[in-house]
């Protein structure tokens, strides 16, 4: 009775010429040699990585990374309050081409008024302060009120 590896070692014989070629170069002694092409690391996964130019050697002391996430911090606060800020005090174009001025204190009313409203009303609340002087005194008046 043949064994498991006899068997197969007739099956995978090669057929055509490419493919015996293939097998005289890659086979010692009826046994395969190892690709020279490829190394044991990259089948195991333990190649080593270059180093980056975003990795650093030193680590920052703790102080310093304190000063940093501090300032930063800082950075984002001012940025978030910026986005928020829908009005700003200076002048303000009107759909009817005039232009009516917005004090500090009328941007931080509509500014208060614009932030408890829904995006709907929000929307709603833009286009009806930039029709005319008229509107846009009428919603500062109410945003002040509020």
């Amino acid at each position: 009775m043949k064994t498991f590896k006899q068997m197969i070692a007739e099956v995978e014989e090669p057929k055509s010429g490419i493919a015996k070629k293939f097998k005289e170069v890659n086979t010692k002694d009826g046994e395969e040699t190892k690709n020279d092409t490829a190394t044991d690391a990259q089948f195991k996964g333990t190649t080593s990585k270059k180093k980056r130019i975003a990795d650093k050697d030193k680590v920052l002391p703790e102080s310093d990374s304190r000063k940093a996430l501090n300032s930063f911090s800082v950075m984002l606060e001012s940025k978030n309050k910026m986005l928020k800020e829908t009005f700003k005090a200076g002048n303000m174009k009107l759909k009817d081409g005039s232009t009516t001025k917005v004090t500090n204190e009328e941007a931080k009313a509509l500014n208060g008024l614009f932030d408890g409203l829904n995006d709907t009303n929000k929307k709603k609340m833009q286009e009806r302060l930039t029709v005319s002087k008229s509107s846009f005194a009428e919603i500062v008046n109410f945003a002040k009120e509020v």
